[in-house]
């Protein structure tokens, strides 16, 4: 494999996790729709609050600050992966420009005798 095989199989692989983390925080973001809607219904609906209740027995340290982290941590993900992606970009751009110096053909010159 040459280094455009192995930078193309690269990014492919980030794509792939990257498309991964999108279905993941859409699952999540499902979650946290399905949770205010416990917290909705809580006042009402005895089943909702035990079901709040348990969940606050599983984040004692609070629910509201895991939620934050893994957001911090997927806008850090994603950062890196925007920052790979461009230095990968870089590279492949720099690859593909024009051969160097030593690569072109030298100009002969032209002696006049007059």
């Amino acid at each position: 494999m040459n280094t455009f095989d192995d930078m193309k199989a690269v990014m492919d692989d980030m794509h792939a996790r990257r498309n991964m983390l999108a279905e993941q925080m859409r699952e999540f973001n499902q979650l946290q729709s399905e949770i205010q809607a416990l917290a909705d219904r809580a006042g009402s609906d005895p089943n909702a609050r035990q079901k709040l209740e348990n969940l606050e027995k599983a984040f004692p340290q609070g629910f509201q600050k895991a939620q934050m982290d893994i957001l911090a941590k997927v806008s850090q993900l994603e950062d890196n992966f925007k920052t790979l992606e461009q230095d990968f970009r870089g590279i492949g751009g720099s690859e593909k420009s024009t051969p160097k110096a030593e690569n072109q053909p030298k100009k002969r010159a032209i002696k006049r005798y007059l």
